[in-house]
């Protein structure tokens, strides 16, 4: 998770959930990324480079408000399972900075 190097966070070992990743802010506040929303990430970042930073930035502002929060593919359907942490997924994120994309590989004609 090397995108998240430059923030000054805590990496936290949580056998309990060996597969998601927990961060700790300099406040003391905790999140999880877990794989597919790191992977979700990593498209944004090979697409849209600069958009990146924004993104990060504005995942950490939501950590600060919200003190507790596991980024996931699927709120309905996470791998990560804590109690007292909301569940947001790359639209809840994005959709703050109004950005938006489109994964082409789901368009008809096409993908692969």
């Amino acid at each position: 998770m090397q995108m998240f190097e430059p923030y000054n966070l805590k990496r936290i070992e949580d056998k309990a959930n060996p597969y998601s990743a927990l961060f700790e802010t300099i406040d003391g506040h905790r999140f999880y990324v877990e794989p597919a929303f790191y992977s979700q990430l990593l498209a944004i970042e090979e697409r849209e480079p600069a958009q990146l930073a924004y993104i990060i930035e504005e995942m950490l502002r939501l950590v600060k408000r919200n003190e507790r929060i596991v980024f996931t593919l699927d709120f309905m359907r996470p791998i990560t399972r804590v109690e007292n942490y909301i569940y947001l997924e790359i639209r809840d994120v994005v959709g703050n900075l109004k950005l938006y994309f489109v994964n082409s590989s789901n368009v008809f004609g096409k993908g692969v």
